[in-house]
């Protein structure tokens, strides 16, 4: 459930990953990693080289997101982080 208009969740998601493409980094939007929706993932060289992947989880609500969700999108991040997939 979201407090804004239908959709505009997803314009919240495309333009969050349009950031992420004019800093330089490959974007995929709404992408399946290990199991889970993942909102935005980009991947980026730093400039010593490394590869990084940062994963978003959007949340276009006009109110804070409670500790519940910010605890689940961790443990999904560290799922990922012990597989390689997010950094």
């Amino acid at each position: 459930m979201t407090d804004r208009p239908h959709n505009q969740w997803r314009d919240f998601e495309r333009e969050i990953a349009s950031i992420f493409r004019a800093l330089g980094a490959a974007v995929e939007h709404d992408v399946a990693v290990a199991g889970n929706q993942i909102d935005v993932v980009a991947r980026e060289k730093t400039a010593s080289g490394r590869s990084v992947t940062t994963i978003v989880e959007c949340k276009a609500y006009q109110r804070p997101v409670g500790i519940e969700v910010v605890n689940a999108l961790s443990g999904i991040f560290h799922l990922l982080k012990r597989r390689g997939e997010a950094d």
